[in-house]
């Protein structure tokens, strides 16, 4: 089955994949172009695409739907996903799933939805930052960071599992061997991103937080850490899955696929080295506006009784800390407010020390709280 004619890739892409993977411009005529691919031993047939031109050209389409079956039967896989490929030339590609269980009739919660997208845009934000500072910790704002996200696209959810498919611009290369255009930067955040999201899910399987100090410059930072952080615990802890598909257009330093598995296990050993580089007191005397997420009442069910835990969990709306979730242990008297502003989807005032934990944030010491 072929691509409709609709979905044909653009005849400029076309030609920029064809170069980007090896195959060379031989003489061609005034109208068309030859593409050959040497043949990998002198025993093996050369391969040839010819194209028009000019795109409006008579057989332009023809021509091209012929060269994505040529290019497909070569690859192995089906023209719909040769042309996908094609389409994508001029972009890094990174899927973000999300486990099953949060998955009913191929959705998710809108409110989970929202959080996870401002959490990717978080931590796209803080792996530009790195890459510009190049330091463990970079929390100055800087306005290229802030243009690269807003440079990103977001694609399609994919079937399979439920997730988001983020596009990162990298341009066209220009493929003159005797100038070779530099890797653009939007290539070296993405491979940064790659890069150390993969030494956290090997710290996290080994347990050993040496693999995340050795790499704190060039891969995950500190505010690439705490951004992950805060995109695990949006999910409720879930375990996220990356998936790295790199253009074809720039030669990675990596492979050109591959994936990340952070499971929630991984909170622990990044928050070791975001203590040792943070501290665990974050603020005295602060004030925190957000909604009661989560709580729980353990002991009797007596909700006076001295012996019963009472903790919530806060999710931070606006501010520094906009979207983290923080503990909280409260009075009976307090619990009472939390559990009405709960059912009224009302905004609570919170003041106290803000210190860092195992996992996740919490306000210790309050001296307020309120419904607002």
């Amino acid at each position: 089955m072929t691509p409709g004619r609709n979905l044909l890739p653009p005849l400029g892409l076309l030609r920029r994949h064809l170069e980007a993977n090896g195959w060379i411009r031989v003489s061609g005529t005034s109208a068309l172009d030859n593409f050959v691919l040497p043949p990998d031993t002198k025993d093996d047939d050369e391969l040839r695409i010819i194209l028009n031109r000019d795109p409006q050209g008579p057989d332009a389409d023809r021509r091209i739907e012929q060269a994505v079956i040529t290019l497909s039967q070569l690859y192995g896989e089906t023209p719909q996903e040769t042309a996908s490929k094609i389409r994508m030339v001029d972009f890094d590609v990174i899927r973000a799933r999300l486990p099953d269980d949060l998955v009913i009739r191929d959705s998710i919660n809108l409110r989970m939805a929202e959080k996870f997208v401002s959490g990717l845009r978080r931590l796209l934000a803080s792996s530009a930052l790195a890459q510009l500072t190049g330091s463990a910790v970079a929390d100055k704002s800087d306005p290229v960071a802030a243009l690269f996200v807003e440079s990103c696209r977001l694609g399609h959810t994919f079937k399979g599992s439920f997730g988001f498919t983020i596009e990162s611009p990298v341009g066209p290369n220009s493929f003159d061997a005797a100038a070779p255009t530099p890797e653009p930067f939007e290539r070296r955040v993405v491979e940064r991103l790659a890069q150390g999201l993969m030494s956290v899910e090997r710290a996290t399987k080994l347990g050993d937080t040496e693999i995340l100090e050795e790499q704190i410059n060039d891969g995950c930072n500190i505010n690439m850490m705490e951004a992950l952080s805060t995109l695990v615990e949006q999910t409720d802890g879930s375990t996220i899955v990356f998936d790295f598909s790199l253009s074809d257009a720039w030669l990675p330093r990596t492979d050109k696929t591959v994936q990340a598995v952070i499971p929630p296990d991984a909170l622990a050993v990044t928050a070791q080295i975001i203590r040792k580089h943070r501290g665990n007191t974050l603020t005295k005397g602060a004030r925190v506006t957000g909604y009661v997420y989560k709580l729980e009442l353990r002991g009797s069910t007596d909700l006076f009784s001295s012996e019963n835990i009472r903790n919530v969990t806060i999710e931070v709306a606006g501010g520094e800390l906009d979207g983290k979730t923080l503990g909280v242990r409260l009075t009976p008297d307090q619990y009472l407010v939390a559990l009405h502003a709960h059912e009224a989807g009302r905004l609570v005032l919170l003041e106290g020390t803000l210190t860092r934990l195992t996992r996740g944030l919490a306000l210790s010491n309050l001296t307020g709280f309120e419904a607002l």
